[in-house]
């Protein structure tokens, strides 16, 4: 692959040598696979088997601020990702280990007729093998500021999937905003 576009917005991940990957015995291997925005890289290394799943990695950095057009209802996002993921075991259900690290992030999304934002998030969230820990989140909001810790086990199986998320606002304010419904259970 000598270069790489997504369809919606403007983002481009430059190249100056092709994407390698061969096929061979049944598997895909990640030879040269590093995807470049600015001055981060994501790297991909190791390989997938049809019969013998994956055993591969996912390292580097990213910038948040390159997929800020690409979902709504984002109005802008940034910061950096710090990645170290391994895959592996089956194909269609494979186990991820290791950690993704956020820094100095920022998102505003639009609610109803209003920006909310939230400004230097700071996270760290732990893979091991079908569960997801948030092991810290904080950020800014307003004059506030939120803290999210918690979970997903099963995270592949829909059935089975549970989520259990613990936050804490303080000094926050919530401003009404026309046709808003905010529900909080227990």
């Amino acid at each position: 692959v000598t270069d790489l576009r997504w369809r919606e917005g403007q983002l481009r991940v430059d190249r100056n040598n092709p994407l390698t990957a061969a096929i061979r015995e049944g598997a895909l291997y990640f030879e040269d696979v590093e995807l470049s925005i600015r001055d981060r890289a994501l790297r991909v290394t190791g390989d997938v088997h049809h019969q013998k799943g994956w055993n591969a990695a996912i390292r580097g950095s990213w910038e948040l601020g390159t997929i800020g057009e690409l979902i709504y209802p984002l109005e802008q996002v940034s910061g950096g990702l710090t990645i170290d993921v391994a895959v592996r075991g089956s194909t269609f259900e494979p186990d991820l280990t290791g950690t993704v690290a956020l820094n100095d992030g920022s998102v505003s999304l639009v609610l109803a007729n209003s920006v909310v934002g939230l400004n230097s998030a700071q996270g760290l969230v732990r893979f091991n093998r079908d569960t997801v820990t948030i092991e810290r989140f904080d950020a800014l909001v307003g004059e506030g500021r939120v803290r999210i810790d918690g979970g997903i086990t099963q995270l592949l199986d829909p059935v089975d999937r549970s989520i259990s998320l613990r936050a804490a606002i303080d000094d926050g304010r919530l401003e009404p905003v026309a046709n808003l419904n905010v529900q909080f259970d227990s």
